[in-house]
C-alpha cells in the first residue's frame, strides 16, 4: 500500500496466493485516492457480474462505514445517474467497475488509476481488441503520474499474466528473521517439515503430524514453531530481487499468512499432493507459483488400453454415484454415450461406451409411434438407456445421478429432449475455451426453459490428462472395463496442448491434429463437468454418499428440485423401487 502512494513507482505487481487479503490491499488503495488523492480509477475483474457483486458486497459497505469516505463518494439514486453500481462518482474524480469479458469498459474515458483483480483469469483478448490488460493500461497514457496495479494467483508458467509482470519487477519477496540467529530468509515450502514415517520406499500418509510442522532456519537449522510466526511477521521486510525500474513486484507464499497456519497447509496438501489436478491448484494458489506444463506431449494409449480390468460387478466397489456424457454426431447420425462411476478423491471407474445409430432429428418418444425415417430413433433409445440402474458388490443399484449432453450439434433436438427431463438431472451442455473458464458457470435459460450450461472444456482437459498420467490407484486414478475398445482410447488421448499467440497474447489451447477424433475425450470432460455441477451447485459430497452407501440400511438422500432440496425416498407407495431419476436404489 506504501507503493501505492509513491511517485517514484508507476506500476505495482502483486504474486499472491489466495484468501490473504488481497482485497483488502485493494480496497485500502481505492479508499485512499478517493480520500487523498481524488482522481479517475478504473477496477477491473474477471466479469461484469463479478465487479457488480464487489460494489454491493464490498465497496457500498466499505464507503458507508468509513468515516473518511462516507458523504464523500454520491448516493445512488434511481432518478440520477451520477452514482450507479458500476460507476462511483466523487469531488474530483470517479471510479468505474469493468469486466475484462467486456472490451466497452475499456473504451471513451482516461484513467489515472487502474486496477487489474485476478488478471491471470481474464480472457487473453476481450473480443477482437486485444488484452483486457492492454486496453487497460492504454487508458492510462495521458497521465504522466498514472498508477497501473495488477494482484493475482499465478497460473501457468509462460502464460501466467502476473508472473510474467512479476518478472520484470524488482521482484521483492517477504522475507522474516529467524528467531534464533536473526538471519532474514524467506518462507519457502522445502525447508517446512512434520514428522512422516518412511518405510518400504513409501510415505504413509495416514501417520503424518501436519501438528508438529516446523519450520527448519536455512542458516542455523533451528527448528522454528508456528507460534513465532507473528512475531516474525511483525519485523518482516520487503527485499527486492533485481534492479528497480518503475515497478515494484511483490511475492509470498501462503506459509506467512496470518489467515492459516502451517497444519491447515500441510494437511490441504497431504490431502491433494497425489491428484495432480489438485496439487496444480495448491501450488498456484498456496506456494503462488506457476504450474509447469510439456507443450505437445502425447500420452500412449496402448498404455491406457493396456490398463483395463476385469470388473466383479457391473458398478465396481469403491463407486458412489454415476454421471452419464451424450455427445451428438452427425456423421453417421449417432449418439455415443459414456457411463462413468465415482468414489473417493474423484477417482473414476468407466462403466459402459455406447453408441446409438439411427435418426437424430426432431425426436419422438411414444414407441407405439413409428418413426417416420424409417431407422431406429436414437434418442428414443438414449431415455430408455439412461433410466437403467447398475449394481454394486454390495447389492445396492445406483442409477445415473446426472447427464450431461452436448447442444453443440442438432441443437434443437436436444433442447427438446432434456427439457422434460431436466427433473432428472438431465441437462444441455455447450463448451467454452474461454481461457481460464471455471469447468461449469452459471447456467443460462434458453427456449422454453431450458437450462444451458457452459463447460470451461480447456480446464477440464487438463485436468483429465494431468490424471491420466496416475499410475497409481487413488485420486483421481482412472480405470476402465475390458469392454472398451481400443478405438475408445485413440480418441481420448487425441489432442494435444500448444501455445498461441494472438494480438501479442501468448495462451495454451487443446488442438485436434487432422484426421484424429476425440469423442472419447469430449465423454470424459462431459461426465467430470456433470459429478462436478452435482459438487457445487447441488451440494453432492461423496464422502457423505459412501457412509450412506456402507452404512445406512435405507437409501441416501436424493437431490430433488421440486421438493426444493435433498429427500430420503421412504413410503408404502414408493418401497424399494426409486422414482425416476434417482441416485440409488437397494435391493
Amino acid at each position: 500500500m506504501d507503493a501505492a502512494c509513491d511517485p517514484l513507482i508507476e506500476r505495482i505487481v502483486y504474486k499472491k496466493p489466495t484468501q490473504v487479503g488481497g482485497t483488502e490491499v485493494i480496497n485500502n488503495i481505492i479508499g485512499y485516492y478517493i480520500d487523498q488523492e481524488p482522481c479517475r480509477i478504473m477496477y477491473a475483474q474477471q466479469t461484469l457480474e463479478t465487479a457488480e457483486d464487489y460494489s454491493k458486497d464490498i465497496l457500498q459497505p466499505m464507503i458507508r462505514d468509513t468515516p473518511a469516505l462516507r458523504g464523500k463518494v454520491w448516493e445512488s439514486r434511481s432518478r440520477d445517474a451520477n452514482s450507479t453500481i458500476l460507476r462511483k462518482r466523487f469531488a474530483g474524480g470517479n471510479l468505474k467497475l469493468v469486466g475484462a469479458n467486456s472490451p466497452r469498459g475499456f473504451r471513451m474515458t482516461p484513467q489515472r488509476v487502474v486496477i487489474g483483480d485476478d488478471v491471470d483469469g481474464f480472457e487473453a483478448n476481450a473480443g477482437d481488441e486485444g488484452s483486457p490488460i492492454s486496453l487497460m493500461i492504454r487508458r492510462t497514457s495521458t497521465f504522466p503520474d498514472r498508477k497501473i496495479i495488477l494482484v493475482s494467483s499465478p497460473t501457468v508458467e509462460g502464460t501466467s499474466e502476473i508472473d510474467n509482470a512479476y518478472q520484470q519487477s524488482d521482484q521483492r519477496v517477504w522475507e522474516v528473521p529467524c528467531p534464533e540467529c536473526d538471519t532474514y530468509q524467506d518462507l519457502v515450502w522445502a525447508q517446512l517439515k512434520w514428522p512422516s514415517p518412511y518405510h518400504e520406499g513409501r510415505w504413509y500418509s495416514e501417520h503424518h503430524c501436519p501438528d508438529q510442522a516446523r519450520y527448519i532456519c536455512r542458516f542455523c537449522e533451528y527448528p522454528i514453531e508456528h507460534r513465532f510466526k507473528r512475531s516474525m511477521n511483525l519485523k518482516g521486510l520487503w527485499t527486492p530481487r533485481a534492479r528497480f525500474t518503475g515497478t515494484a513486484g511483490f511475492w509470498h507464499n501462503a506459509l506467512c499468512s496470518a489467515f492459516e497456519n502451517w497444519q491447515e497447509i500441510i494437511t490441504q496438501f497431504l490431502h491433494e499432493k497425489d491428484d495432480p489436478a489438485q496439487f496444480r491448484v495448491f501450488t498456484n494458489t498456496k506456494l503462488a507459483e506457476t504450474w509447469k506444463v510439456k507443450l505437445g506431449t502425447q500420452l500412449e494409449h496402448e498404455h491406457l488400453y493396456n490398463r483395463r480390468e476385469v470388473y466383479t460387478s457391473p458398478a465396481p466397489d469403491g463407486v458412489v454415484v454415476l454421471t452419464a456424457a451424450v455427445d451428438v454426431q452427425e456423421s453417421p447420425e449417432r449418439l455415443e454415450i459414456e457411463v462413468k462411476g465415482w468414489g473417493l478423491g474423484e477417482e473414476n471407474w468407466g462403466i459402459e461406451h455406447k453408441i446409438f445409430h439411427g435418426h437424430i432429428d426432431q425426436p419422438t418418444f411414444n414407441p407405439d409411434l413409428p418413426d417416420p425415417s424409417g431407422k431406429p430413433n436414437a434418442w428414443r433409445l438414449l431415455d430408455e438407456y439412461l433410466k437403467q440402474q447398475w449394481m454394486l458388490p454390495n447389492g445396492v443399484r445406483l442409477p445415473i445421478a446426472c447427464t450431461f449432453i452436448d447442444s453443440s450439434h442438432r441443437t434443437n433436438e436436444v433442447y427438446k429432449f432434456v427439457k422434460p427431463r431436466q427433473i432428472r438431472n438431465i441437462y444441455a451442455i455447450k463448451g467454452s475455451s474461454e481461457r481460464g473458464a471455471p469447468l461449469v458457470n452459471n447456467p443460462t435459460t434458453k427456449q422454453h426453459g431450458v437450462l444451458l450450461i457452459m463447460l470451461g472444456t480447456d480446464t477440464a482437459k487438463s485436468t483429465i490428462y494431468d490424471r491420466l498420467k496416475k499410475t497409481e490407484r487413488g485420486a483421481g486414478y482412472y480405470h476402465w472395463p475390458m469392454t472398451y475398445e481400443e478405438e475408445y482410447f485413440k480418441q481420448v488421448v487425441s489432442e494435444r496442448l500448444t501455445e498461441k499467440k494472438k494480438m501479442g497474447v501468448r495462451y495454451h489451447t487443446w488442438e485436434l491434429p487432422d484426421g484424429k477424433r476425440n469423442e472419447g475425450l469430449d465423454l470424459n470432460v462431459y461426465a467430470y463437468a456433470a459429478l462436478t455441477w452435482m459438487i457445487t451447485r447441488q451440494g453432492a459430497n461423496l464422502e457423505r454418499l459412501r457412509d450412506q452407501l456402507t452404512a445406512s440400511p435405507m437409501p441416501p438422500p436424493v437431490r430433488d428440485d421440486r421438493a426444493g432440496g435433498w429427500v430420503n425416498r421412504t413410503g408404502p407407495d414408493r418401497g424399494t423401487q426409486p422414482r425416476r431419476g434417482g441416485w440409488v436404489n437397494r435391493r
